[in-house]
This record gives C-alpha cells, structure tokens and sequence, in this order.
C-alpha cells in the first residue's frame, strides 16, 4: 500500500485511512470556518472617552544645583473637567469658580 491509501500494483481496493491518520488529507475548510466562526462570535469593544491632557514638568532645586523636587500639573480638557466635577459634586452654585475646598479634594484624585 502506498501513503495515500491505494495499491501501487492497482490489484487491490482502496483503504481508507482513519481521519487524522498520518498520510491523511486535512480538511481545506477545517481553519477559514473556525476563523469565520470566530469572527462571527466575537463581540465588540466598548470604547473608552478620549481625555485630552496638557502636561507640564518642573524640575526644582536647591541653592546647590541639586534636584529636590520634580511638579508635574495636569490640566484636562473642558468636557472632561466638567464630567469630573459633575461626578464629584462639586461648584454647587454653578459659578465656574471652586472654593479652596474644592480644589483641595480634586489633588491627587486622578492617581488613586
């Protein structure tokens, strides 16, 4: 018998190899169904809200020239500063102006 299956002297019937046997032709739809399938399955990603950042670094040193501090600022962009304070109750009367307070509890809010 040869690899395929069939007798190189022609004499005899053909065997059929078990499916997955060495030798045994592979199934051509096999992969592009389970990449449609896939594809077919997958759901899609919930996008995020895109945050516009300006950024600022100070490097800050003493009388020697030594490094003591670095200051980095933030400062969001319009829409996402109104979602924020929005979201955290604050400018309570609406007059674009925060308190010291105010301001106090938004340090440090976006590093938690």
């Amino acid at each position: 018998m040869s690899r395929n299956g069939h007798d190189p002297a022609g004499g005899g019937a053909a065997r059929q190899l078990p499916r997955g046997a060495k030798g045994a032709r592979p199934c051509s739809m096999k992969y592009p169904l389970a990449s449609l399938l896939c594809l077919a399955l997958a759901t899609p990603l919930g996008a995020h809200p895109h945050i516009f950042v300006d950024t600022k670094l100070e490097v800050l040193v003493d009388a020697e020239g030594r490094l003591t501090h670095l200051r980095i600022t933030w400062a969001y962009d319009e829409f996402y500063s109104l979602l924020v304070t929005e979201d955290r109750g604050l400018d309570p009367d609406y007059d674009g102006v925060l308190t010291d307070a105010e301001i106090a509890s938004l340090n440090g809010f976006d590093m938690q």
